[in-house]
This record gives structure tokens, sequence and C-alpha cells, in this order.
């Protein structure tokens, strides 16, 4: 036995930095191992003594160790004298010290039973700490854990950051979804699984978290429908995917997310995280192995000093972090590593700034907004102040389209933009607008695309779309440049037996029109023009003639230029016969009612059907004018469909009585044919059926301009209908029909008549199969905020239509992304005993204690009495 300094320092004199008191084991303070000779063992006191007494002068902690050694081996040399220096003085003192370890051993022991006992498991760090203070070695730990029938959980390695950078992104298209982990979103109800050593299923351990299976399931989720729970899983799919692509391991992306759900809860409970944890599909010993090991480092990260600094720091408050560091004792052993780490945040977070003003020079704003958001990681509020100078993003793909006598501009929003962005357009002549005040403004709001209804013609029109976010200054434009050259409208045509006239109505700054025709075996050629037509004689009856009609201006410098190709094609026809019989029913087309208008033609003539709200005065086989058929109605247009014995058009129809006439048109004008009389309704919408005992109270959305309903029904192999109205409608809040043993088919049918002639729409209907409690619905609001991170109460209002009573109902708020599923675990906020009069709505103040740190839901359960809870909206449930 020799003494090693170095040794010695490494092993105990570091161990002692910020001590108060020494530890008991002797041994250890004087570096003895036996067996040792009486004179090994005078050697290594003389020798131990020598470097305390060489070091304890000055103020390093080494110095601080020294001299409280040195204090108390005089107290022992003046107790035992030169009985140190023998061999059996040291041998009594390590069977003292066996002793005292043993004890130890067991109160370890004890403690952790007490404490860790319902979890099974307990990890190196907490037992090396305890063991520590209790003066044990690290094999003394270990024999407590076995004693305490524990599990030493260690070597654990928990992702303390996020693995990918649209981590959020993912967790905000899980939470749209109602999906709980991540295994769960690449293997719908395939739970529990364990992820602590691997990700494995426990129904199915063939299951994987790879590509394939990401690829898999993005291929089932497109076989299904479009909607906002479809299309976030989708989105969290594709998310997934690229990470794979990136070459993350999709199980650290899982146990992050568990992470994050597990840290909100374990300050409070141990016990509700690893609940948390399960409910997430995570099992037992894995959920209840990371519930304590985040227990232990919260608990070491909410310390004091050192921990308390890099706490605030990671939590973007670098001037509170700050203070923290500079208010810590001189003598504090983490005051000099506190400071050090608030300069190289204070450092890093001025070379982004440096960055974002670089970036700004470029102008990059997109890279200079991502900036702040790293920078906002440091410190929120310089963050928040720096990007006051930062003008958003200008908006993307920027179009400009001439329409009629218009121009259309499109574009998309920029990263960055969001619901409070606003979008002003602007249009110059000579150059591109500078600011959203330069020039014409033509629109301010937050949609992406407007119209220029004033825009010059034949000229160059300059246009600027900017981007407005308050406390901003705004984007640069994004820039487009278009000529406005209107084409001919009211492009018609009038045929005779052997000739076409075409007209039409040209701008009033186009200086000429232009026409050319072809038809069959004939080449293109001009056409003489006339005013605004032209006519062509000599043709051969049934010739399809086809018409270019372009409008021509004139450009600041005298160029020509020409507007956009309008066409249409006439055939000349021979005189037309009237139409005998027209056909018109509703029909239901992919839920929609259309009007299926039917006839057989009797010549080549072109047959127009047109429609009026009153009846046709116009007699059958009269020839009447141009202006005398558009004076009718309106033209009825739709899918036209051909056949060998009829022509049919499928047209969309507002609800009403129609009176429909076909007009045929020939050589020698128009001619009318046998009217058609037609009713159509829309159908009702959100047909809700509520039952109850003995009957069900069915509501619906009525359609516009309709006062009857009919009602029918089917109940136990017997049927029966009812017509009611409006009127009695909202007298009896909606219609009653009769429940019995059996399931019950209701329909609803809208009904118009005109002239005694009864219309319905088709039927929307609704299958009564089982029997419902009191519908009771609520509403969560939360009450007027106050200070700049709001207030935590909230007002919950219950109202039932039928009125209830001894209905007990639980108010619980619980923490995590997940909406609770029943009133077990979390924090109660109302527990109360419902007696409702029907429709007349009671109020509750609750208030959200501190400890449910956000995100957090909250959500009424009926823990007893005969009653169903309606939920509100999700966005008022949850807070962010």
């Amino acid at each position: 036995m020799q003494f090693d300094e170095a040794r010695y320092v490494q092993e105990f004199i570091k161990k002692l930095r910020g001590a108060r008191a020494l530890p008991d084991d002797l041994l250890e303070r004087y570096a003895i191992t036996l067996p040792a000779t009486d004179a090994q063992i005078a050697a290594q006191v003389s020798a131990v003594r020598a470097y305390w007494n060489k070091t304890y002068t000055g103020s390093a902690f080494a110095a601080q160790a020294a001299r409280m050694c040195r204090a108390e081996d005089e107290r022992l040399r003046a107790e035992h004298g030169s009985a140190m220096e023998k061999r059996a003085w040291w041998e009594k003192r390590q069977s003292e010290r066996r002793s005292a370890a043993q004890a130890a051993v067991t109160v370890l022991a004890d403690d952790l039973r007490q404490r860790y006992a319902q979890f099974g498991v307990v990890t190196s760090v907490t037992v090396e700490g305890i063991a520590a203070k209790l003066g044990l070695t690290r094999a003394d730990a270990v024999r407590a854990v076995e004693q305490a029938n524990l599990t030493l959980v260690e070597g654990i390695a928990i992702p303390e950051s996020e693995p990918i950078a649209s981590f959020a992104a993912l967790i905000k298209c899980m939470s749209e979804c109602a999906v709980g982990s991540v295994p769960e979103l690449v293997h719908p109800n395939a739970r529990p699984f364990s992820l602590i050593d691997r990700y494995a299923c426990t129904a199915d351990p063939a299951k994987r978290l790879d590509v394939v299976a990401v690829d898999r399931q993005s291929a089932e989720a497109d076989k299904r429908g479009v909607s906002a729970t479809e299309n976030a899983r989708r989105a969290a799919l594709k998310i997934l995917r690229r990470a794979c692509k990136d070459g993350v391991d999709l199980r650290e992306i899982a146990l992050y997310h568990l992470v994050t759900i597990a840290q909100e809860i374990v300050p409070h409970s141990i016990s509700l995280a690893v609940a948390e944890l399960q409910k997430a599909g995570l099992e037992r010993p894995d959920a209840v192995t990371l519930a304590v090991v985040l227990a232990d480092q919260n608990s070491a990260s909410g310390a004091v000093g050192l921990s308390k600094v890099r706490t605030l720091i990671g939590s973007g408050r670098l001037n509170e972090a700050r203070q923290a560091a500079m208010s810590l004792p001189a003598d504090s052993p983490g005051r000099v590593e506190a400071i050090s780490e608030v300069e190289a945040a204070g450092e890093r977070l001025s070379a982004l700034l440096g960055e974002v003003k670089r970036a700004m020079a470029v102008p990059d704003e997109v890279r200079a907004a991502a900036l702040l958001r790293e920078a906002a990681l440091i410190s929120i509020e310089d963050a928040e102040e720096a990007l006051a100078a930062v003008p958003p993003a200008p908006p993307t793909d920027l179009r400009a389209a001439c329409d009629g006598n218009s121009i259309k501009l499109f574009w998309q929003p920029a990263p960055g933009h969001d619901d409070g962005t606003t979008y002003v357009a602007c249009r110059t002549a000579q150059r591109p607008p500078a600011g959203v005040s330069d020039g014409h403004v033509i629109y301010r709001g937050p949609e992406q695309t407007c119209t220029d209804a004033h825009a010059p013609v034949a000229r160059v029109s300059q246009y600027g779309v900017f981007a407005v976010i308050h406390g901003r200054p705004s984007s640069r434009p994004a820039t487009a440049s278009v000529t406005l050259l209107p084409p001919v409208s009211h492009l018609e045509a009038d045929v005779g037996p052997s000739d076409v006239t075409v007209h039409w109505s040209a701008h009033p700054e186009a200086q000429s029109v232009l026409v050319t025709r072809a038809a069959q075996g004939v080449q293109r050629t001009p056409v003489a023009v006339t005013g605004s037509s032209c006519t062509l004689t000599g043709l051969g009856e049934g010739q399809t003639q086809h018409f270019e009609v372009t409008a021509v201006y004139r450009g600041m410098d005298g160029t020509e230029l020409r507007s956009a190709v309008e066409q249409i094609n006439a055939t000349p026809r021979s005189e037309a016969q009237p139409i005998p019989k027209l056909r018109a029913r509703p029909i239901e087309v992919a839920g929609a009612v259309r009007v299926r208008i039917a006839w057989k033609p009797v010549d080549s003539s072109d047959v127009r059907i047109l429609r009026s709200d009153t009846a046709p005065t116009l007699q059958f086989g009269t020839l009447v004018s141009q202006d005398e058929m558009t004076g009718f109605g309106e033209e009825v247009t739709g899918r036209r469909i051909p056949g060998q014995a009829e022509v049919a058009i499928e047209a969309d129809l507002p609800a009403g009585v129609h009176h429909l006439v076909p007009f045929s048109i020939g050589g020698t004008g128009i001619v009318v044919g046998r009217a058609a009389t037609v009713g159509v309704t829309s159908p009702v919408r959100h047909l809700v059926v509520t039952p109850f005992a003995s009957h069900a109270t069915v509501s619906w959305e009525w359609p516009a301009n309709v006062q009857l309903a009919e009602v029918s029904w089917e109940l136990d192999g017997d049927s029966d209908s009812v017509v009611i109205g409006q009127a009695q409608y909202r007298s009896e809040g909606g219609a009653r029909v009769p429940l019995g043993r059996g399931p019950c088919t209701v329909e609803v049918r809208a009904v118009i008549m005109a002239d005694g002639v009864t219309f319905t729409s088709p039927p929307v209907r609704s299958v009564i199969d089982n029997m419902v409690d009191v519908a009771i619905r609520y509403t969560v609001s939360a009450t007027p905020r106050v200070g700049p991170f709001g207030g935590r109460s909230k007002k919950v209002s219950f109202c039932s239509d039928e009125g209830c009573d001894g209905v007990h109902v639980r108010m619980v708020a619980t923490t995590g992304r997940v909406m609770p599923a029943s009133a077990d675990g979390g924090f109660v906020l109302l527990d109360t005993a419902l007696a409702l009069r029907p429709g007349i709505a009671v109020e509750h103040q609750v208030t959200v204690p501190q400890a449910v740190k956000r995100p957090y839901w909250v959500r009424c359960f009926v823990v007893g009495g005969r009653a169903t809870l309606v939920d509100p909206p999700i966005s008022s449930m949850k807070e962010r």
C-alpha cells in the first residue's frame, strides 16, 4: 500500500465538493486498504496528513475538504493517539463500518420498498444518490435493491429533444385524428406494445415500426374517404415516411412522444403518469420504467442553483436565467458554471440575431423567421422584439389572368402566413407597386384571390400583392403584369334555310373585329364585317359553319393587339316543327335533386328549353320572335343526354314550381312547343331523431320556401304518415312518431303544392333501433382573460330539452394530448347532481388548478342516473 495523491483526489476529495460533513468511512478518508502491516498503515496515515497540510490553505473546494479532514483528524488523534497507526485499530474500524453498512443497507431497502414497491423498479440514479448520503458502496446499494425485491433500472436512454423538426406538426395531426401513440398510428388497434428496449406488439410480434409498415398504412388511409380525421391521419403518416427516408428511427419518435405525455404528469404523480402511458398503449413494465426514470430526471432538473438556471434557459427565459445566475452566492459551487452557460446562451442568441440581419439583407424573410423561432428557444423576449422589425415573406405563385372585361389575381400564402394575415393588392402603370399605398388599391382582406373590374384596356397593368401581419412591416410585393384585351361578348348566330348572321358585342375601345369562317370542305377565310355583325348567304342546309371572332386593339405605341378568340357554330335550317310533348320529372343524382327533361325530336331544328315561374300565355305552334322567346324566362341548361328515340337534359333547378316550354329554332323562325310543369323542392337537411321511452322527436332543417313536410314511419309491420306545417313544427318542437318493440324507420319529405298538385322531395331516412337516455348538452367557455397568460377559470353550462332529475355529473381536467375517455383519473373540477327544467340552462364556475399544465383537457361525464352528455366542440374542451 502506497499513497497515490492523484487517485486520492479523484476518488475521495472531489466527492466532497459542496459537502457540509465528511463521510463516516475512515478507511476511505485515510486511503487505508486491509490487510496491511503496522508500518504500511503508519506510512499511509502520515502521507494523507501531509497532503491535508499541503492543501488546506486557499479558497478552492479541495482546500475546504482538507480543512474539514484536518479538523476531524485532530479530534481522532486526541482520542486515540498512536493507536491510529496500528493494524488492530483499523481492523476494528473496518468491522464497525461493515456493521453500520449492513444496518444502512436495511434502512435503504426499507425506504426503497416503501417508495417504489408499487412500481417494482428503481433507477440506479436514485439508489446511488441515497447510497452516497448513507456512505454505502455500489455493492451495498445493489444488495439493498435486492433486499427490497426491486429491479434496478440502469442504462435507459431517454430522448432529450425532438427527434425530427416536424415533431410538433406530427403531434397536431395525431391529436386531430385521435391517435394516442405513434405505434397506434402505424398499426391501428395493435396494442399494448413495449418500446423501452425495442418496439414489440404484444398481440403480434411480427409487426414492425419501419417505412414498409408506414407505406402499408398510408395505402389503407388513401382508400378511405376524405374527412378531417382521415386527412390528419394521412398527414401524420406522411411526416413519418419523410422521417424514415431521412434515416430517423421511428422508435425514437414514438418514445419521445410518450416522454412528452409522461413529463407533464410525473411531477404530480408517478402513478398517474403510468396510467396515462398505459392508456396510450404502452405495456405496464415499460410504462413504470419510463415514469420512474422521468421522475428522477424531473427531480434533478427541478433543483435550485445551476439546474434552475438551465431550466430557465431551456424555457426561453434568458434574462431571468442571467438574473438567477448572478444572484447565486459567490461561494456557490455552481455559480461559475451557471454564469458560463448564460454567457454561452447569450453568445448563441447574438449569433442568431446577427444571422437574422444577414438574412434580411438578402432578403430572405422565411429564413429570418426560422432563425427567430430558434432564438425564441433561448429568449422569447428578444426574439419577439426582433420579429417586430421583420416583415413577412411575400405571397407566392402570383398569377394574373384576363377574365372578360376584368383581370383576376390568384396567389398562395408563403411560409409564416396564417389566418391573421391580410393581403393588399395594388395596381400601377409604369412599374410594379412599391408599397401597400402605391397606385390603386384593388383589394384588402384575407382571401387569396381578387378581381380588378376597372383595369385599363390595351395597356400594361402592373400588380403587386403584399402580406400584412399586425405589429410587423408589410412584406415585399409579389408582382405580375398583364395586358387586358377583352374578347367579344354575347356572340350569337341567327340561321335561315340558306343563310347565317353572326352578331356580337365588342368593348368600346376595340378598334375593329376580325371574323373567319370555316366549314366542311371550305378553308378558313375572312368574312366581311358590318358594324357588330356579319352575314353569309347561299349556304347548304344542314352544313355547319364554324366562326372565330377576335377583337383588335391598339397599344400605346400603335402596335396591333388581339384578344382571345371566341368561337360559335351555326347550321342553316328549314322551317322548325313544334315539340308535341315534353316530359319533366325530379330525380336524385349523387345526393342532389335535379330535373330530367326529355322530348322526341321531330326535325333537325335547334330545341331550347326555357322555364318560368308563371304559366305560359304562348300557344302551341305559334311563331315567336327572339325577344318573345327570351322574354318568357330563363333557358334551362345542363348535361344533355342524346339518344336514338329521345333527347334529355339533366338540369339543376331552384326549388319551386317551374313551367317549361320547348322552343324549336329553324330557318324561318322560332315555334312554340307543348309546355310541361314540374315541382322541385330540396330535401330536408340535418334530420335528427331523438328517441324517448315511448316516442321519438323528429326535427330537421327546412328548405327555403317550403311550408309543409310529410313524415312517415314504419313500425312493427305497420306504416303511417302525417303532413305537418312549419307553424305546428315550431310550436311542438318537431314532429312526434310512436316507438314500439322493434326498430322504427322514419322518412321525411319536403312538400310543395301548385294548383292543387302536390310535389314532394326525395326522402331523408333514419332508423331508430335502440332506446337512449335523456340528452344533456353542455358548453365550456373561458372567463375573461387576465394578464398575458390568461386566467384559469371556466364556465360550464348544462341544458336539456326534456329536463332531468338526479343525474350525477363530474367534470375532470387531465393533462396530455389524448382526450379523457372516463371520469377516472385527472383533477376533479366539478362533482354535482343536476336537476334541470326543460330548455333552461344551469351554469357552474370552476377553476383549473395550476398543477394542470398545458396542454390539458376538461370534460364532463355522467357517473350516476340515466342520461347522455353531448360534448361541445373539441376546441372548447382543450387548452393548448
